[in-house]
């Protein structure tokens, strides 16, 4: 996997803070480096079969569209984690996306850093990674189910709670 990774990874600051259990038994998705991107399948079935999703992100990624609009149908429990420029993006070119998760009782946190990757946690059992490249897409993704991953996910989602501002009530 770290062979299969190695150019995403060494292009990641030091600080990005992965810890190294996310690639103990994970898969690895490398999707071409070019426009149109194609669907990582498999996050994208757990996206839409998951009841709770908590995903951050500093980079406007394909997935918030498809987790947002799950959210907006009140199946699905949604806590998002963005950068203040993802959110500016969202108000000002999506309001009708993001606006409603603000008012709802989906947890919207904004002004969190995350190094250069996304997280998404489905339904506190399946981690997905997605690094990005230096265009900023996502060129690897790695999911992993492996319990250490998983708790390295939630302390994550724990300091990003006590980093970002929260926008719900």
């Amino acid at each position: 996997m770290l062979k299969e990774t190695r150019t995403e990874l060494s292009s990641l600051p030091l600080e990005a803070g992965l810890d190294k259990s996310i690639f103990l038994d994970g898969s690895v998705f490398q999707p071409p480096d070019y426009a149109p991107y194609e669907r990582i399948q498999p996050l994208n079935n757990d996206l839409r079969n998951g009841e709770k999703i908590v995903a951050a992100t500093e980079i406007l990624i394909p997935h918030i569209d498809e987790i947002l609009k799950q959210g907006t149908n009140g199946e699905v429990d949604i806590t998002l984690f963005v950068s203040n420029d993802v959110l500016d993006v969202l108000l000002d070119n999506q309001p009708g996306s993001i606006i409603p998760h603000i008012e709802s009782g989906d947890a919207v946190y904004r002004g969190i850093e995350v190094s250069r990757y996304s997280l998404f946690l489905i339904d506190a059992e399946i981690l997905y990674i997605g690094i990005y490249s230096d265009t900023n897409h996502i060129s690897t993704v790695i999911r992993n189910t492996n319990q250490q991953a998983i708790q390295w996910a939630k302390k994550s989602v724990s300091e990003l709670e006590e980093e970002g501002t929260l926008l719900t009530a």
